[in-house]
């Protein structure tokens, strides 16, 4: 009998570290999502600024070619 409550307590004593467990690693997993969104902010914003002088230089060698005279006096 005590053998018995002996096993049942274990038994429940595991099931509480393992919901212990499984709060820590969701707690870890929402706490990783910030930090994630945060990086991945900040590389949308390095890529913006590359896309921006990206379109920038595109339209400066445009207006190179298309108006020549104008940037040989550069």
């Amino acid at each position: 009998m005590l053998a018995k409550q002996v096993q049942t307590e274990l038994a429940q004593a595991n099931a509480v570290a393992d919901e212990v467990l499984a709060t820590m690693t969701t707690v870890r997993a929402h706490a990783a999502d910030d930090s994630a969104k945060a990086a991945y902010a900040v590389k949308l914003a390095k890529f913006y600024v590359l896309q921006v002088h990206l379109k920038y230089s595109a339209n400066l060698a445009y207006l190179r070619l298309a108006h020549p005279a104008q940037y040989l006096q550069m």
